[in-house]
């Protein structure tokens, strides 16, 4: 046996054996990228799809919610509308043109009779009565004379003398006399430029402006059924002296959230006055 057996390694001169290389090629770097960012992507994608789904969902009952309350609001304040007021008085008016409504109700049935104005003093907005107890404090009136009426805001109450000075003196001409005169509770329900539903009550010991309830709306169209029976056209336009049979209401809420688009909700329904039932809704 050689000396040099025993030593370990090549024989001096001997090829050296290929040694095997550790790590990525360059083409399996590029793969591995190409797939990573395959995969974020596609989770990115997902994720962006759900969450605009998730907020448009949201959208979607938000505005239902809105449109409820608004229709539920504008029927509970319909209803109430010409209470303890004469016949010949519906007790609604539009506002805020025709982005809302006006009732006034005398919640209490009280009225005073109007002594010795009829033809006497037709334009001087200064009305006698022989009880000025129930216009101590109140905002609004309801002048009748036969079976017209009109809404006045009162300007002053004079206890002593028995008299109500209206701000408008031109009521009592336009009615052409005043024989009656009703303590009325004045509530409107509107929409603003800004999209806000607001309620303003104005009414003896109460005085409530603009109080916010509702974010969102993009409109709120009222109009009115003035036919005896509840199945003629509908109008914008009303007197004070209008009989009202049904209103229609026509509401469209906008989404919350602009990720998901200018989602709009639109929602339609009719109230009978004299009952105050929803006809029909539809959407």
């Amino acid at each position: 046996m050689s000396a040099l057996s025993g030593l370990r390694g090549p024989l001096p001169g001997a090829p050296c054996p290929k040694r095997r290389q550790s790590g990525f090629t360059i083409v399996e770097m590029a793969l591995a990228g190409t797939i990573g960012m395959l995969v974020v992507g596609s989770g990115f994608m997902l994720y962006r799809s759900q969450t605009s789904m998730h907020l448009r969902q949201n959208d979607v009952n938000e505005a239902q919610l809105t449109v409820d309350y608004v229709v539920n609001m504008m029927r509970t304040t319909v209803v109430s509308a010409g209470g303890g007021l004469p016949q010949g008085a519906s007790g609604l008016r539009k506002c805020a043109a025709g982005r809302g409504v006006a009732t006034y109700v005398n919640r209490d049935d009280l009225s005073s009779i109007v002594v010795d104005d009829l033809n006497l003093s037709l334009t001087d907005g200064v009305l006698p009565v022989n009880d000025i107890t129930p216009f101590d404090g109140a905002g609004y009136i309801m002048v009748s004379h036969n079976e017209d009426c009109l809404l006045g805001e009162m300007q002053s109450v004079n206890t002593a003398a028995k008299t109500i000075t209206l701000k408008d003196p031109t009521i009592e001409s336009k009615l052409a006399g005043a024989d009656f005169v009703y303590p009325v509770e004045y509530c409107s329900l509107f929409v603003d430029t800004m999209g806000s539903l607001r309620k303003t009550i104005l009414a003896e010991g109460s005085t409530m402006k603009n109080i916010p309830l509702a974010v969102n709306i993009d409109s709120l169209d009222v109009s009115f059924d003035v036919s005896l029976e509840g199945n003629g056209s509908f109008i914008r336009n009303i007197t004070d002296s209008s009989k009202v049979s049904r209103v229609r209401v026509y509401v469209r809420v906008k989404g919350a959230h602009t990720l998901v688009g200018a989602m709009k909700r639109n929602f339609e329904t009719i109230i009978g006055v004299r009952r105050g039932r929803l006809y029909n809704r539809a959407m």
